[in-house]
């Protein structure tokens, strides 16, 4: 589990659930659930700014309440973009990787 904590800092989300894993196991069930990420790509690729804008916002709340470093980092990136024209670079990509390994890393976390 050790090479998870760049992507799920699980102390820190135990201690937002209060000690209780299997809220914390439930929650990320529903994070496996809906896949914003795959939404945000979508609507990025398509030139819908203001809803990958919306998207983007909520993913990022997600990402900080689950402890989500990687995937956190990735979408305040595109957030940014976003609000400022800054140049987007990897951050598709960037995304799209903190998506999978965070994804492999909740899987584990719930099968525990």
């Amino acid at each position: 589990m050790d090479d998870c904590l760049p992507y799920i800092d699980v102390d820190d989300a135990l201690e937002r659930v209060r000690g209780n894993k299997t809220v914390l196991k439930s929650l990320f069930t529903v994070f496996l659930k809906d896949d914003f990420c795959l939404t945000l790509t979508g609507q990025l690729e398509a030139g819908r700014r203001e809803d990958a804008a919306r998207t983007a916002h909520a993913l990022k709340g997600v990402a900080a309440n689950l402890s989500l470093r990687a995937l956190y980092e990735a979408v305040l990136m595109i957030e940014l973009h976003l609000k400022t024209d800054a140049p987007l670079e990897d951050g598709l990509s960037r995304l799209m990787q903190a998506r999978e390994q965070t994804r492999r890393c909740a899987e584990q976390l719930i099968s525990v």
